[in-house]
């Protein structure tokens, strides 16, 4: 399952406000990660450490901010839940002094060891004239968040042109006469990120694009278990087979027909497993023939010496 965006925030729009604050209507699950997206009217960008959230998770990372200029500053924040609870809310404190925001979080699961940037980009225009951002992204899957400030009241603003063509953009965020616009959508790839905004007045329009990319899930190691220990046990309570699948043993893939329900060594040596708590341990010792009855979802490279490995199911 690649990233899915799981819910928003109500989107908030404090005027002449020294900070802005979004909460999520349903806790956000632990693992997943929150991202918010901003737009303030002055001058300066969005700092490090200004987005915190109230349940004591570490300050969320800014993923890119942008010096709008006289049409207003966009900043993007990115961070990972590791506590929860009710009326989880988002505060942005930037310093600005009393200014206008808008301001929309969201919550993206399935993001691995939790979302990075792949790419961001920004452009300007002015009115009629369309504002682009173009970057190229080298994730396989991207959460992408665009978003445009505007440096005068347009009667309507629009996505007149966008690469990839889809899936189409979700509108998450807009406000004429206060800030702007804030879009999102998840896209495959890797793949050129591309998207132009065009106003129906004169005035200036900023824009700004992110898209984040999942990271690997990091890996903790338990100790080396030898086989001597373990043989007489699992020899003991060996079940039958239906699925007879070879492994290729790897350091980032994990095996395509999903978690084993045993592994069969071929050729003697040392198996080192990554279970499905995503922890890796290393059986020594292990003769041709052994059968090791675990739910790995990967068999590393790095540590495995034994060969002619099968993952074995009973389904």
């Amino acid at each position: 399952m690649g990233l899915t965006r799981v819910q928003a925030t109500p989107v908030a729009t404090p005027v002449g406000a020294p900070t802005v604050a979004v909460t999520f209507a349903t806790p956000p699950s632990v693992g997943n990660s929150v991202v918010v997206a901003v737009i303030g009217s002055p001058t300066t960008p969005f700092p490090v450490g200004a987005c915190v959230d109230n349940k004591g998770n570490a300050p969320y990372t800014r993923a890119r901010t942008q010096d709008g200029g006289f049409f207003g500053t966009l900043g993007v924040y990115v961070g990972r839940v590791t506590a929860t609870g009710s009326s989880f809310t988002i505060t942005i404190a930037p310093g600005f002094g009393s200014v206008n925001f808008m301001a929309v979080a969201f919550e993206v699961a399935q993001v691995g060891g939790g979302l990075i940037v792949d790419v961001g980009a920004g452009g300007a225009g002015s009115g009629l004239t369309p504002s682009t951002v173009t970057t190229t992204g080298s994730g396989t899957e991207n959460f992408v968040v665009a978003l445009c400030s505007l440096g005068a009241t347009q009667t309507s603003i629009a996505i007149t042109g966008t690469v990839p063509a889809s899936p189409t953009w979700t509108q998450e965020a807009e406000n004429l006469t206060l800030a702007g616009e804030i879009d999102s959508r998840i896209v495959p790839g890797p793949t050129v990120h591309q998207i132009t905004w065009t106003g129906t007045g004169s005035g200036w329009i900023g824009a700004m694009l992110v898209a984040l990319k999942a990271s690997p899930i990091p890996v903790s190691s338990l100790p080396p278990i030898p086989w001597a220990v373990v043989s007489g046990f699992w020899s003991k309570h060996m079940d039958s087979y239906t699925e007879w699948i070879p492994i290729t043993a790897s350091d980032t893939v994990d095996i395509a027909s999903g978690l084993t329900h045993a592994v069969l060594v071929g050729g003697a040596g040392d198996v080192t497993a990554v279970m499905q708590n995503n922890r890796a341990v290393t059986i020594t010792g292990l003769p041709a023939g052994a059968w090791v009855p675990i739910r790995a979802r990967r068999i590393n490279a790095t540590g495995t010496t034994a060969t002619g490995l099968v993952a074995l199911y009973s389904r």
